[in-house]
């Protein structure tokens, strides 16, 4: 899946040049400030967004290993505590 963006990344960059001509035209520097602190808003968004349910995610597994006890035929036997 990774990959398949990467492809789609290049072929957006060879799509945008060969239309370069009236892109330049078009990017002036309030364009290009707009589009740099608009993807950068986007960016800030999405690694908080992965930060918190990752958070979220982390809890869940935690809780749920929690509440299921150890299977009886488990494998590794609990070594008997020693008598003081």
């Amino acid at each position: 899946m990774k990959w398949l963006k990467i492809i789609g990344l290049g072929i957006l960059i060879w799509s945008i040049g060969l239309l370069w001509p009236a892109i330049s035209e078009a990017l002036r520097p309030q364009v290009m400030l707009g589009a740099v602190i608009g993807l950068s808003l986007v960016l800030l968004g999405q690694i908080l967004l992965g930060r918190h349910q990752g958070e979220d995610l982390a809890e869940q597994k935690s809780v749920e290993a929690a509440c299921f006890p150890r299977p009886g035929s488990d494998s590794r036997p609990v070594k008997p505590l020693g008598i003081a």
